[in-house]
């Protein structure tokens, strides 16, 4: 079983549809052949974001996601994804897309990267951005209402 939990810190006034990104994070994992996991999506702002990149990352810069992969090799997938609502949102303004649509990808980004894809060059950003928009197509339900 896929158990996710949701951590609302970016905008109480917003109701995260927690059934919609379970699906999201079961289609994706199911598909990369993972039947059981662990994983924490928490909403929250750039300063948090900004302090996890420094802290593990020794970069301090605004950053949209960060994904953390906690299990041990050969174990079932754990792991916390932190999404910047701020960064979200000027994400949107920036590329033109609506700022649902840009959440959901944050969210894919981070659960692919918890698979063990990769963006660290200009060929695993291209694959990256592709998959993102498979699942994109593929996760039409709204994660937040």
């Amino acid at each position: 079983m896929i158990n996710v939990q949701i951590i609302n810190e970016a905008d109480e006034n917003v109701t995260i549809n927690q059934l919609a990104i379970e699906s999201c994070c079961r289609i994706i994992l199911t598909d990369k052949n993972h039947q059981n996991g662990e994983i924490t999506i928490i909403f929250t702002g750039d300063e948090e974001l900004r302090k996890l990149k420094k802290k593990y990352f020794n970069l301090d810069v605004y950053t949209d996601v960060i994904s953390f992969n906690l299990e041990d090799e050969n174990s079932d997938i754990e792991g916390e994804i932190y999404i910047s609502w701020d960064r979200a949102e000027d994400n949107a303004k920036k590329y033109g897309e609506n700022f649902q649509q840009e959440l959901k990808r944050l969210v894919i980004h981070g659960v692919l990267h918890l698979t063990g894809e990769e963006d660290e060059n200009t060929e695993s950003k291209k694959k990256m951005n592709e998959l993102e928009n498979i699942y994109l197509n593929k996760i039409k339900d709204s994660i937040i209402n």
